[in-house]
């Protein structure tokens, strides 16, 4: 009985791994994190062509900051955020993880990395 009780009383160790997503953490870098959503569900219209801003590799940081779509003292008031969560038109809707993503990079200061 006492070795039933002493075997019972050791608990079984869990890794577990936790998704950014649900925690709440956010990416914070621009190359890494930022840039994999805009070509996923933006590139297609805001390729350079018409529709600003220009979300493409090479030119979506200069006109995100440049054209004053991100306001880093407030990053769920930058205009980004706004028209993303106002309903418009996607290739493929942002998951809120994504969207948390970009709010995080701007709230840490919108870093080229």
């Amino acid at each position: 009985m006492l070795l039933l009780i002493l075997l019972g009383s050791q608990s079984c160790y869990y890794d577990v791994v936790i998704n950014e997503e649900e925690t709440g953490t956010v990416a914070k870098s621009f190359t890494g994190d930022v840039l994999p959503v805009f070509r996923s569900s933006c590139i297609s219209c805001h390729d350079g062509t018409i529709t600003l801003p220009d979300l493409r590799d090479a030119y979506a940081y200069r006109s995100l900051t440049m054209g004053n779509y991100i306001s880093v003292p407030d990053p769920e008031k930058s205009t980004l955020i706004i028209k993303i969560r106002s309903g418009h038109p996607y290739q493929r809707a942002l998951a809120e993880g994504e969207i948390q993503r970009l709010i995080g990079w701007i709230g840490e200061g919108a870093k080229e990395n």
